[in-house]
């Protein structure tokens, strides 16, 4: 009887042990399967469609359901959830494929240069080959940047978005606002913007920027805020002194120096601020574009001591130069016997394409200096001797493009 009740306890307590032992493992399988689940939901939160959220943040703006201060707050948030694990895999990813064809391309060029060595490989055969290894390779760095700039692209604002995130571009974000420029701004581009801040604004006269916010100043508006913006993307490591063309079709004057960069009269004071279309340069000073009549005057101010030709004209690409408008009486290119239609191309052999590039080689001459034009007329070229009279500034009254 004892016998029989020892085998019993001892048939229970395995069951038990194995029943507990059952229900610890099914425990244990209910928790990898929740964390799983939990670990799918983060992937794919990590694969969530940014364009998506943000045109739902921006519809929420736009109804007044959200102000732009909490959907920036949203935007910071999203993108530190969002992108630091997946940025970090890229990267990494990255550079172990770098690693890989850095060791794939020393190995080839030894194994080249044991040939050459050898004698089994010609010497030019060699270097054509370390050119193919060497292409290939700056090809494969090439395509990580420009994934690298994609990944830029997906996780950074355009240039509105950008500026209405930084505190210091408020007024610059309410003018284009105005001049409803926001659509253009956001498109494809590629733009350079010299962003004037807050502070640069407010150097202007009293009044003017409430007065250039007013629906009737609109086109002055579009005017000033286009003349800060250069079709393409230029950082700060390509920029150089010289003209550079904007999207208002006036140009501006950009020096750089030891001490910086200016434009116009405007400093930089902060550069390569990146958007997804475009850059960002920061400028102490709002740039105003001239208007025709101040051009003109400026032009004539310019040119009161400089020599005078006597021509009015215009640009024309067959053949490249100044196409003479108008020969006016008494004057140097009258009695050069220059002529309506008559092509100028060169000013003492300096190319001339342009008025303004006419009046710059003009202000390098004095009045009563003789000077040599090659000019263009009915298909044949000559050479033409001038002397240049003076009083430029009573006589250039009669036209804007008088020379």
């Amino acid at each position: 009887m004892k016998k029989t009740t020892i085998t019993l306890i001892t048939f229970f307590t395995f069951i038990g042990f194995f029943l507990a032992a059952a229900d610890d493992r099914e425990r244990r399988e209910q928790r990898d399967q929740a964390e799983q689940r939990r670990g799918g939901d983060r992937d794919d939160r990590r694969e969530v469609d940014w364009d998506s959220i943000k045109s739902r943040i921006e519809a929420g703006v736009k109804s007044g359901r959200i102000t732009r201060g909490q959907a920036d707050r949203l935007y910071d948030g999203l993108r530190r959830r969002m992108g630091g694990e997946a940025a970090k895999r890229d990267s990494d990813n990255d550079r172990d494929r770098m690693e890989e064809a850095r060791k794939g391309y020393e190995i080839r060029r030894k194994r080249i240069e044991e040939g050459v060595r050898s004698g089994k490989i010609k010497r030019e055969d060699a270097a054509r080959m370390l050119r193919d290894l060497r292409a290939r390779m700056e090809a494969a760095s090439r395509g990580r940047d420009r994934d690298d700039d994609n990944r830029d692209r997906k996780r950074t604002g355009d240039i509105v978005d950008v500026a209405a995130g930084n505190k210091s571009f408020g007024t610059l974000v309410a003018a284009v606002k105005a001049a409803g420029l926001v659509d253009t701004l956001k498109g494809k581009g590629p733009y350079t913007v010299f962003a004037p801040t807050d502070k640069a604004f407010s150097k202007l006269p009293k009044g003017t920027v409430e007065s250039l916010l007013k629906p009737e100043n609109r086109k002055k508006l579009v005017s000033i805020l286009t003349y800060h913006v250069v079709p393409g993307k230029v950082l700060a490591k390509d920029v150089k002194s010289g003209r550079v063309k904007t999207a208002n079709g006036s140009s501006l004057d950009v020096r750089v120096s030891e001490v910086g960069v200016t434009v116009n009269k405007a400093k930089v004071v902060a550069t390569d601020v990146m958007a997804s279309n475009g850059v960002i340069h920061v400028i102490d000073s709002v740039i105003i574009p001239a208007s025709r009549e101040s051009q003109a005057r400026s032009s004539q101010s310019r040119g009161s001591s400089r020599g005078y030709l006597g021509v009015s004209v215009e640009s024309t690409s067959r053949p490249r130069g100044v196409r003479v408008q108008q020969v006016f009486a008494n004057t140097g290119a009258a009695r050069a016997k220059l002529k309506k239609g008559d092509v100028i191309q060169k000013l003492n052999g300096a190319s001339v394409t342009s008025n303004s590039g006419l009046i710059r080689e003009l202000a390098r001459t004095k009045p009563g200096q003789k000077i040599t034009l090659l000019v263009s007329s009915s298909g044949k070229t000559r050479t033409v001797q001038v002397q240049l009279g003076g009083s430029y500034n009573s006589r250039s009254a009669q036209s804007s493009r008088q020379n």
